[in-house]
């Protein structure tokens, strides 16, 4: 029984997750037709003080450092989700993903872009799942487990392609 309704609630959770980042988009879009680019100027600054924590010239090293980072962030999600009664992935999910989100030229050109944001909006679905239903929790705990797995998963197969693309490997010769 808990299954079933951990998924259907779950479904909810995604869709406002996703209502969260359009919204975020949709405000983006409007200060972009208004003008309003120094906010982007200094999180390009974020980005490239991120960039030299994680990246590395070992592959190997800049791998394990971007899932160490992507799965540290979509923990501190999850966790605030308990913390805030689902409220805190949600406004997250807004400036992170919607309004502070990367160029859409990015998600033009890769893949990985498009693994880690659903890894993210999978996150803030179980983070506002677990904050709205701390009670069903305990008895919920080994579908939790599984959703943790998958999400982390995806963060993997997104790192790995992000390694792939800082150190110019190619898979397929053109």
């Amino acid at each position: 029984m808990i299954s079933q309704l951990f998924f259907e609630d779950y479904i909810f959770f995604a869709a406002l997750s996703l209502l969260s980042v359009l919204s975020g988009l949709l405000v983006k879009l409007s200060m972009s037709a208004l003008g309003a680019s120094r906010v982007e100027k200094n999180l390009f600054m974020f980005d490239e003080l991120i960039g030299h924590l994680l990246i590395r010239k070992n592959s190997l090293q800049t791998f394990i450092r971007i899932s160490l980072w992507n799965m540290m962030v979509s923990s501190i999600v999850i966790i605030s989700g308990a913390v805030t009664f689902g409220a805190l992935p949600l406004v997250w999910a807004f400036l992170n993903l919607g309004l502070f989100s990367p160029d859409s030229n990015l998600f033009r050109a890769y893949l990985y872009p498009w693994v880690e944001e659903a890894a993210n909006i999978l996150s803030v679905a179980l983070g506002t799942w677990i904050g709205q239903n701390l009670y069903a929790f305990p008895s919920g705990f080994p579908i939790f487990v599984w959703m943790v797995i998958i999400i982390f998963g995806l963060y993997l197969v997104s790192s790995l392609l992000e390694t792939l693309k800082i150190h110019n490997v190619r898979i397929l010769n053109s």
